[in-house]
């Protein structure tokens, strides 16, 4: 939302639907916790992907199966979220 708030998207929209697809549940999955209670989690491998394909420059395979958390990360980068903040 604030890719799109602050100018911040390229022209084809890629993170507003990043957004629209996040509050659409897309990257969520019902899970088991340590108790035994369903919860909802987020689906990193998922997410991880989804933005990997947005970025400038994909991470390769490799780096988005040991590092997803990093991939995502990139995303804010950029975004320039994390240069001028967000």
């Amino acid at each position: 939302q604030r890719a799109r708030n602050y100018g911040r998207d390229e022209p084809d929209r890629r993170w507003e639907a990043l957004m629209e697809e996040m509050a659409a549940c897309k990257y969520e999955r019902m899970e088991e916790d340590a108790t035994g209670k369903v919860v909802p989690t987020i689906d990193v491998t998922a997410l991880a992907e989804a933005v990997n394909g947005r970025l400038p420059t994909p991470f390769g395979a490799a780096v988005l199966s040991e590092r997803p958390v990093s991939v995502i990360a990139e995303g804010l980068v950029a975004l320039d979220f994390v240069e001028k903040g967000c």
